[in-house]
Formats: structure tokens, C-alpha cells, sequence
């Protein structure tokens, strides 16, 4: 695997997205033929203006910032900043309004760009910031009934990176300190994040905790979460596989049935782990399964190991490009497959050394008192006490340096392979 490789998965992916763009300038919401989503054409534009490895024309960039701006509700007062998940959708969802709020605030300066999105992106906060709950989280659509105001953890991390992509931290926002706190107050002793108060704990959910966390300045705050959250990820993941994907369900009042939301355990993962420079064998594992199942056409859908959502094809590739890209702007490219295996050998190589040091280091120190004795004395019981004395405090001083020695070598060859 090469730079150039990851390169061109992403070019392909972003001329997907932009192939698909409806004559509303907007995104489809799930599939292909499906009319535009708020949240997706949001989810899109920040993967085409976040970083430019992919540069696409102007007027692309102009048309989904036209279709975000046409979409935000002006009216009622209660829904006044906010976008709903689909084109015409008149229920605020957190999910598309934190979504349009990052990337209309990294489209201001996208060149050639020259659209006002501040006072959108203002309006957008300030409803953000009158829904969301007492906890400190945010329900997934806040003015919903019960489920669609309960705190959950996609709603809370997205509404973090919101507030963080508008420079309000943790120090500086009463918001962003208490989605924090709601954030911590579903950790789990197991080294997790749960998606709810009331879930078990996922991976999922806790990448994105720590997303959150850091989007608005918190991570110092507790410096052994990330190698707590690490060792959960590790204990979690399936042998030989990849971490599966899982959802939660979501009944608004009054709905004939039930809404999943599905979570992008692959792509939401190599975020986490490429932007934090952690587990780089993690790393190319995920990197991996992007390529192996990118479709023909550049796209990617929701999917883990072999199973895959074949109706979510949209939003799912526009999530691998983010976690592509990020992937692509920390990874180190000399760190192979071929590299880690000269490391390990390596390091094997230095560990058998120090133990064969160990072992003559042991001899000598015990062998050198015997050799002595058998030379100047008969026998052990003619010898002086002093002698007898300093030779058994060679022998446990030669067990101990030993002991010692292949100790500090094992503890070194651990570490070395943990880190790698």
C-alpha cells in the first residue's frame, strides 16, 4: 500500500459523490435515487472542502452550499437555524444541523468560494445550544417526544464537533462543558463509551466519545482515557476479524415503526485512530476493508467484515473519505507489513543477545568463587567463614543480576511490540 493507492480510492469516492448530485444542488439522502438529505449533502461537502487532496470545481461547492442554506428552517420560531434530515423535513435534527454547521464553516474558506454563511452558521448554533438537555447530551431530533429528545451519543458527538468547529471549547463554552460531562457520564469501567445511559458499551460509540471529547479542547482532561479506550478496542475486537458493525433503535412519537440508526464502527474507528496516531496494525487492517470492498464506481457501502447494507451507499462513502483522508494526512508510509516483521526479528534478535550475556554473567559470577576454591583449598570446610560468606552472597548477587537482566530485556521486547 502507497500514498498514491489511498489517493486514488479517494478521488474516485469524491467523484461518486459528486456524479450523484441531484439538479437541487443537494446529496441523496441514502441511495442512489433517493431525493436530497440535509444531513448527507452536509456530510458531503465537508469531505469535498475538509482537506484538498480532492479539489472539485467551484460551482460543486456552491451548489450544496446554495441547497444547505435554501433548506434551513426560517420557521416556526422552535425550529428557527435547524435542518431537518431530508429536503422539506420541518423536525430539527441535531445530526444534519451539526453536520451543516462544520461544513459550512469549513466552506468559508474553500477557494473561489465567496457565499455569507456566518449568520447561518450563528442561527444553527443558537438552536443547537436551546435543545440540548439538562444531562449536558442531545436527543437525535429534540423537539420529538421522548426518544427523539433522549441523549444519545450520536446526536451528543456530532453537536460537539459542531460547537467545536465553531472555536467554543471546553474552557470557553458552558455547552460544550456540559456535552462533555454527559459524554463521561456513560464511560464505562470496561474502558468504553455506550451509546446511550441505558446501552451496553461498543466501539462505535466509543470512538466517537473521544472525537467529541477532543473536537472541543477536553482530552488533557483525563490523560490515561485514551489508553483505557484502547485496551477496550483491543479486547473487543473479533479474531481474526474486524470490529461489526451495530445499531440502536429510534421510535418517534407516533411512528408506525421503529428507525435504526446504524453505526460505521470501520469508518468511525480509523478516524479515531488515524487522527490520534494509535494502533498503526489497526489502522491498515480497517484501511484494508475500505479497499477490498470500495465499488467499481468509487463507492462504499455500510458495511464490516462480509456483511454490507446494500440500501446505505451515500452518507457510508462520504464517512470512508473522512476517515481516508485523515488516514492519508497522519500516516507514515515507510511503517509495512515487510518493516514490522525486521522490527520483530530485530528485537528477538537483541533479546536472545541479553539473555546469552545473562547466562555468562552467571557462570562467571558463580563459576569464578568455585573455580577459586577447588584451586587454593581442598575443601569447602578448610576454607576461612569470610570466604564462605562472600562466595554465597556471589552466588544470590549472580541469580539476581540474572534474574534481572533477562527481566529488563523481556519487559523491553513487550513494549517495543505493543508499540508497533
Amino acid at each position: 500500500m502507497d500514498e498514491i493507492s489511498v489517493t486514488s480510492r479517494i478521488f474516485s469516492a469524491c467523484n461518486f459523490s459528486i456524479r450523484h448530485q441531484n439538479m437541487d444542488g443537494g446529496i441523496p439522502a441514502v441511495g442512489v435515487v433517493d431525493g436530497s438529505g440535509c444531513w448527507t449533502s452536509a456530510a458531503v461537502l465537508e469531505t469535498l472542502v475538509s482537506k484538498p487532496i480532492f479539489t472539485p470545481d467551484v460551482d460543486v461547492v456552491t451548489k450544496l452550499v446554495n441547497f444547505l442554506l435554501n433548506e434551513q428552517n426560517k420557521s416556526p420560531k422552535k425550529l428557527l437555524g435547524s435542518w431537518g434530515l431530508t429536503a422539506g423535513s420541518k423536525q430539527g435534527s441535531t445530526l444534519a444541523t451539526s453536520h451543516a454547521i462544520i461544513s459550512l464553516a469549513k466552506s468559508a474558506s474553500f477557494p473561489g468560494f465567496n457565499i455569507p454563511v456566518n449568520a447561518a452558521i450563528q442561527s444553527a448554533k443558537q438552536w443547537l445550544l436551546s435543545v440540548q438537555n439538562q444531562d449536558g447530551g442531545w436527543g437525535v431530533e429534540p423537539l420529538v417526544g421522548d426518544a427523539g429528545s433522549e441523549s444519545r451519543m450520536v446526536s451528543t458527538f456530532i453537536a460537539l464537533k459542531a460547537l467545536g468547529a465553531c472555536n467554543e471549547t471546553v474552557g470557553t463554552s458552558r455547552a460544550a462543558r456540559m456535552g462533555v460531562n454527559w459524554v463521561y457520564s456513560v464511560y464505562s469501567t470496561e474502558g468504553g463509551f455506550k451509546a446511550a445511559s441505558k446501552a451496553n458499551v461498543d466501539p462505535c460509540s466509543t470512538a466517537r466519545a473521544c472525537l467529541a471529547i477532543d473536537a472541543v479542547g477536553a482530552m488533557h482532561e483525563r490523560p490515561n482515557l485514551l489508553s483505557e479506550v484502547i485496551n477496550y478496542i483491543t479486547i473487543s475486537k473479533p479474531s481474526e476479524e474486524l470490529w461489526y458493525l451495530s445499531q440502536e433503535s429510534y421510535v418517534p412519537d407516533g411512528a408506525a415503526g421503529q428507525i435504526f440508526f446504524h453505526q460505521n464502527t470501520t469508518a468511525e474507528l480509523l478516524l479515531f485512530l488515524a487522527k490520534n496516531k494509535l494502533c498503526p496494525a489497526y489502522q491498515l487492517e480497517l484501511v484494508k476493508w475500505f479497499r477490498k470492498n470500495q465499488n467499481d464506481d468509487g463507492s462504499w457501502y455500510l458495511g464490516a467484515n462480509d456483511i454490507k447494507h446494500f440500501d446505505t451507499i451515500m452518507w457510508s462513502t462520504a464517512d470512508a473519505i473522512l476517515s481516508l483522508q485523515s488516514f492519508l494526512a497522519s500516516w507514515d508510509f515507510s511503517y509495512t507489513p515487510e518493516r514490522v516483521t525486521k522490527e520483530y526479528r530485530s528485537n528477538n534478535k537483541v533479546l536472545v543477545l541479553v539473555g546469552i550475556v545473562a547466562i555468562i554473567e552467571f557462570l562467571l559470577i558463580i563459576g569464578l568463587p568455585s573455580l577459586v576454591i577447588n584451586v587454593v583449598s581442598d575443601s569447602w570446610r578448610k576454607l576461612p567463614e569470610d570466604f564462605k560468606v562472600s562466595s554465597i552472597w556471589a552466588f544470590v548477587l549472580g541469580v539476581f543480576a540474572s534474574i534481572v537482566a533477562v527481566g529488563i530485556a523481556t519487559v523491553i521486547s513487550r513494549l517495543f511490540k505493543r508499540n508497533k
